[in-house]
């Protein structure tokens, strides 16, 4: 499990140096600095933004995310790591 997160991290920071200073500020705090019992409220007034704000930034950040991901490692990347991490493949 931890060379599993330890290759996720590497996969999210390379991705990171593709984000602009806005998303870079979000994808920091949810990456480095979140808490479990964190609403969207919470985070939003640690990041000095409107809620409203930071909830239509997370959903494109997880946009630009899952294509620049896509990107970087390909289709069969995602698929083996869902397989390692989720354990997709053990219920098709």
């Amino acid at each position: 499990m931890k060379q599993l997160d330890n290759e996720l991290g590497l996969i999210f920071d390379r991705v990171s140096l593709k984000l602009d200073a806005k998303e870079y500020e979000i994808y920091w705090y949810l990456r480095y600095k979140r808490m479990p019992y964190d609403s969207p409220t919470n985070i939003a007034r640690e990041l000095g933004i409107p809620r409203t704000t930071y909830i239509s930034r997370k959903k494109k950040l997880e946009e630009k995310l899952r294509k620049l991901i896509i990107e970087m490692i390909g289709e069969d990347g995602v698929r083996r790591i869902n397989e390692k991490f989720f354990r997709i493949g053990d219920f098709e």
